[in-house]
């Protein structure tokens, strides 16, 4: 039986397979959160923090990692997944994006054209 993939997760494989570099997934969800479209960047912050943590018996050791992800919109995810992998010892850390959403800070729309 097939599980289900998230986007993030099958685009890091691709990028993997297409570049020879491994794909490793080093975080795990340990807090669920509400959805994030409809909330603010503060909400979006705080419904992100401390969702995620290393998963067991991983050591980063001064590593240089590429992080995958499907959308960025505030980038309230990316930051708290790269604050994570930081603490647990990456030396550097580039975020590598299918796509970036405008977002207005004011309010919690996405343009109307996406």
């Amino acid at each position: 039986m097939l599980r289900p993939m998230h986007a993030a997760e099958a685009l890091a494989e691709t990028v993997g397979r297409q570049t020879g570099l491994p794909c490793i997934s080093l975080l795990r969800r340990v807090k669920a959160g509400r959805h994030q479209i409809g909330l603010s960047y503060l909400e979006r912050k705080q419904n992100v923090q401390g969702a995620f943590a290393i998963r067991r018996g991983v050591r980063l050791h001064a590593a240089r990692l590429l992080l995958i992800d499907d959308v960025k919109t505030t980038g309230a995810t990316l930051n708290e997944c790269a604050k994570v992998l930081r603490q647990a010892g990456a030396a550097e850390i580039y975020a590598g994006l299918a796509a970036v959403v405008p977002w207005d800070p004011k309010t919690t729309d996405v343009p109307s054209s996406i």
